[in-house]
């Protein structure tokens, strides 16, 4: 186990097949940090990325609620209001990145 305090919390560092792992075990406590390092080992082992998941861009994020508009139970005057929020139109003029290009699929 490679687990070693840099202020008050644990953090782990490992190399499995040349590659190295590192990262906070988010814990103050050792038997727990030594716990989730060895986690972190098996996934590792398993293939398994320990990277975060990336944040879904807003486009993304509009299209999941949408969808999920779709399939709640929400009153139908309700959910036409929320399909008309311009936030959620790509072809909107008022959607646009820094550059001031219009963001469209």
């Amino acid at each position: 186990m490679s687990i070693y305090p840099r202020g008050d919390v644990w953090y782990y560092l490992f190399y499995i097949n040349g590659r190295r792992y590192r990262g906070s075990t988010k814990t103050k406590n050792q038997k727990q940090a030594e716990r989730v390092e060895a986690r972190k080992r098996v996934a590792a082992e398993a293939g398994e990325s320990l990277r975060p998941k990336r944040v879904p861009l807003v486009r993304e994020f509009g299209q999941q609620f949408v969808e999920w508009l779709d399939k709640t139970t929400l009153a139908e005057n309700t959910k036409a209001d929320l399909q008309k929020r311009p936030a959620f139109d790509p072809e909107d003029p008022v959607v646009r990145d820094a550059n001031g290009s219009s963001h469209g699929r």
